[in-house]
């Protein structure tokens, strides 16, 4: 599955108006993102942990990514507050950014689990609602088949109807990440810079077989 998601560029009234129905009191801004180097992609909580200064602090939220013109997804995220009350992302991403769009909760405690993410269609797109279903059903699989009961239960040949059912299960969800992934790549221009950040051409990176 490709990450299509982006950084939005402003902060339109369905953006504000996502983030009013996350964290009422709370506002979305640009904060600066500056990879620290010993930080790693996906795990922003100890990023932040790590690479804050005596003086500073950590500050619980969600990043806010637009996914074309069909999706917003708020992400469970952690940057620094720095002394003058500044903030940093220093959690590196799959493309450079000079900033990130962040949405304060300091009330929201990181309890070392994941915390679901939040969608909101943007357009009336067919294929927006299944993608949604799915990736939130992937994440529920990822977490029931982490534990070595689940394993043992799935793989033993008396539960063979099961684990077939499991697997079209999962064929489904491929299906309908495939489908909303080749109408996302539809809106991008073969000339443009790839939503992948290879930095290389559309045309010749993602779009190369999204016919």
């Amino acid at each position: 599955m490709r990450n299509l998601a982006t950084i939005p560029s402003s902060i339109t009234q369905e953006i504000s108006d996502f983030c009013t129905s996350i964290v009422p009191a709370s506002h979305p801004l640009f904060i600066p993102s500056n990879p620290a180097i010993n930080a790693k992609q996906g795990d922003c909580f100890h990023n932040a942990q790590t690479n804050c200064n005596t003086e500073d602090k950590t500050l619980n939220g969600w990043i806010i990514w637009q996914t074309s013109v069909h999706l917003l997804q708020a992400e469970f995220h952690c940057v620094i507050e720095h002394s003058d009350h500044s903030l940093e992302c220093v959690t590196p991403y799959n493309r450079n950014y000079d900033e990130i769009l962040f949405l304060p909760d300091p009330k929201r405690l990181y309890e070392n689990k994941r915390t679901p993410t939040r969608y909101l269609p943007i357009s009336d797109a067919k294929e927006t609602q299944p993608f949604i279903d799915a990736l939130v059903a992937i994440v529920y699989l990822e977490e029931l088949l982490s534990s070595d009961e689940a394993k043992e239960y799935i793989n033993n040949p008396t539960n063979s109807q099961k684990k077939i059912e499991l697997m079209d299960n999962i064929h489904n969800m491929e299906q309908a990440v495939d489908q909303f992934e080749r109408m996302t790549l539809k809106d991008i221009g073969p000339n443009s810079p790839c939503i992948c950040g290879s930095e290389k051409k559309f045309k010749k990176c993602c779009g190369k077989h999204n016919k």
